[in-house]
């Protein structure tokens, strides 16, 4: 199909879509379908750290998994 007969069929589904009303939604079904699932079943979410947040350890492991003090790859002096 052209590209003007594509866009002739989007408008007119749209145009259908828009003069068919939402039958069989009562409003307390529609308060129920505003309300976001996890609170509907209940579940409680942990908070998240912002992904901007850093949390880089100072410390590495040895090859025998023996703790190291310093980071020496991290350092906050810049060349």
């Amino acid at each position: 199909p052209r590209p003007a007969a594509l866009e002739a069929q989007a408008i007119e589904r749209r145009n259908r879509l828009m003069q068919t009303p939402n039958q069989g939604l009562s409003p307390e079904a529609t308060a129920h379908l505003d309300t976001p699932a996890y609170l509907r079943r209940g579940q409680k979410l942990e908070p998240v750290t912002p992904s901007n947040a850093q949390n880089i350890s100072r410390f590495n492991l040895s090859d025998d998994n023996e703790l190291l003090g310093d980071n020496r790859f991290l350092h906050d002096n810049v060349d």
